[in-house]
């Protein structure tokens, strides 16, 4: 199946699509099963560990409580550490992961809690080491983190941004022009993103 038809006959229930990527979840009990198979299943307490470690907001934290207790479910989201947030989509994926929870909680009566999985064990530099935004003028800018040839061999949640990032991020920020909003965002950049911190830790 060409790739560029797949969304369009997934959509209209072609057998070729939904063998692929079935929509059995399109119907409610269907979800509400997948929901209960999963809140059965127990989180072990590494995970839960790790887990705790990140929970600094009340809803991460009432959200720990829950996956510590059996009968909760997970609506699981993720992407690699990009630089500076990565593509635009995470935030989409990220919405989307809470909604979908919030949703099926209501539908269910299952408490299910959002999870965003940092993907950060792969090599692959490329996928995080440039970010791309729309200049003060609207035109598309790329910035790029410069690659340490020492950490070649390393996976990407290893790796420590070095000066690079601090040279990239200006290009970022001079970019962007000024105000208020700019201001904000760079606020909150500045703050993770800096030498000696991971990429994982920092997106």
């Amino acid at each position: 199946m060409n790739p560029a038809s797949f969304t369009p006959a997934w959509l209209v229930d072609d057998p070729a699509a939904v063998a692929l990527l079935p929509r059995a979840y399109a119907a409610p009990d269907q979800r509400a099963l997948a929901v209960r198979r999963a809140a059965a299943r127990r989180i072990e307490p590494a995970v839960l560990a790790a887990l705790g470690k990140r929970a600094a907001s009340p809803a991460a934290k009432a959200h720990l409580e829950a996956l510590a207790a059996i009968g909760a479910a997970c609506v699981v989201t993720g992407q690699q550490a990009g630089l500076f947030g990565g593509p635009l989509y995470c935030i989409y994926k990220t919405a989307a992961a809470i909604i979908n929870a919030r949703a099926l909680t209501a539908e269910t009566g299952v408490p299910c809690v959002p999870v965003f999985w940092v993907q950060s064990e792969d090599h692959y530099f490329p996928e995080v080491a440039a970010a791309h935004a729309l200049d003060a003028r609207g035109q598309l800018v790329r910035v790029a983190w410069a690659e340490d040839t020492e950490d070649r061999r390393r996976s990407i949640g290893h790796r420590r941004y070095g000066a690079g990032v601090d040279v990239a991020l200006a290009g970022l920020l001079n970019a962007l022009g000024h105000g208020s909003a700019v201001d904000a965002v760079a606020a909150r950049l500045r703050a993770h993103y800096r030498a000696g911190v991971g990429p994982a830790t920092a997106f």
